[in-house]
C-alpha cells in the first residue's frame, strides 16, 4: 500500500496563506498539513508517500528532504512528481501524470487541503474493500462533491453542486475527498477512463468528474466508507457575499464536527461579522438605489 498526493495547486483561494507556499505548507496549530498526512499513512503502514508537485514545489520538496525537524517524516519514503504545467491544468492532470504509479500498487489517493482523524486512514487500509470512496452524510453547510449509495454501499451516482437536488439531501454524503485505490481498479478502469476523459474534454478538469462515470457503470467496483463519526477538515475559502471590504476577512472554513469548544466559538463570531458587514454592503445599496443618493 501507498500513498498519493495531488499537491500541484495554487490554492488561489486561501489568498494570502498561499501566496508563498502550496496548501500543504499550512500549519494547523504548529504542524504542516503535509506533516499530519505523511504522519497518518504512516500510523497505518504505509511506508511510501508520492507527491505530485507544481506550484512552490521545491519549496515544498526542500522543506520534507532538509528543512522539517520532524523525526516521523523521515521513516517515509518519498517521491515526486512535477507538474510543470499546474497553472493551466487541473486535478485531472496531476492525478494523470501519477498513472504509472497508480498501477504499480494499491494507493491511499489523498487532496492536498485536507486534515483528519488520524484514524481515517487506518479504517480505509484496513477494510477488506479494495476500492473505497470516503463520506461522511452531508449537511447543509458542507460543500462539494456528493454521492448516493446504492446497495451493498456501491457508489451509485457523484453528484455535482449544479446538479444538487434540495429534495434529496437526506439521501446525499460528503466525499471526504480520500480514496482506497487497487492497482487492479487503477490498471483495468480508472486509468483508461482517465485517459479517455483527458483527450476529450481536456486537461482542465477534475477526476471526481471521471468516478463519476465509473459510479454509473452496473458492473462498478466504487464502494461508500461512512466515516461521519471521525473528525475531518476540507480547508476552503469562505468568500463574502461582496468583495468590498478593505482588508477583507479571509476565513478558513472547517467541514467537520468541530469538537474544540473555543474555537468553535471564534468561527462562529467570524461568521456573525461577515454577515453583518454583508448586510451593512445590502442595505447601503438599497438605500443609495432607493433614494437615489450616493452610498453613506
Amino acid at each position: 500500500m501507498q500513498a498519493l498526493m495531488l499537491a500541484a495547486g495554487m490554492g488561489k483561494r486561501l489568498g494570502k496563506y498561499t501566496q508563498g507556499n502550496t496548501k500543504c505548507m499550512l500549519k494547523i496549530q504548529g504542524k504542516t498539513l503535509i506533516e499530519r498526512a505523511i504522519e497518518a499513512c504512516l500510523d497505518a503502514g504505509i511506508k511510501k508517500f508520492i507527491l505530485v508537485i507544481g506550484y512552490k514545489g521545491d519549496n515544498l520538496k526542500k522543506y520534507l528532504l532538509e528543512e522539517c525537524t520532524n523525526p516521523k517524516i523521515k521513516k517515509m519514503k518519498l517521491e515526486f512528481i512535477d507538474n510543470d504545467v499546474y497553472d493551466k491544468t487541473n486535478n485531472i492532470f496531476s492525478l494523470y501524470l501519477g498513472k504509472d504509479k497508480l498501477m504499480e500498487d494499491d494507493t491511499i489517493l489523498l487532496e492536498s487541503d485536507l486534515i483528519y482523524d488520524y484514524d481515517l486512514i487506518k479504517r480505509l487500509v484496513k477494510n477488506k474493500e479494495p476500492n473505497l470512496v470516503s463520506v461522511a452524510k452531508y449537511e447543509q453547510w458542507m460543500d462539494g462533491t456528493v454521492i448516493k449509495i446504492g446497495t451493498n454501499n456501491t457508489v451509485s451516482e457523484f453528484i455535482e453542486k449544479k446538479n444538487f437536488d434540495f429534495n434529496e439531501l437526506d439521501k446525499y454524503y460528503k466525499t471526504v475527498n480520500v480514496y482506497k485505490l487497487s492497482k487492479d481498479f487503477s490498471k483495468k478502469e480508472f486509468i483508461p477512463f482517465l485517459d479517455a476523459y483527458i483527450k476529450a474534454y481536456g486537461e482542465n478538469e477534475y477526476y471526481e468528474l471521471v468516478l463519476k462515470i465509473i459510479a454509473h457503470l452496473s458492473r462498478s467496483r466504487l464502494k461508500a466508507l461512512d466515516v461521519s463519526d471521525i473528525t475531518f477538515c476540507l480547508i476552503s475559502f469562505f468568500v463574502p457575499p461582496f468583495n468590498f471590504f478593505s482588508p477583507p476577512f479571509i476565513l478558513l472554513v472547517f467541514e467537520s464536527r468541530i469538537s474544540d469548544a473555543l474555537f468553535f466559538v471564534e468561527f462562529l463570531c467570524l461568521l456573525l461579522i461577515e454577515f453583518l458587514l454583508s448586510m451593512t454592503v445590502i442595505l447601503e445599496i438599497s438605500f443609495s438605489i432607493f433614494f437615489n443618493v450616493d452610498s453613506f
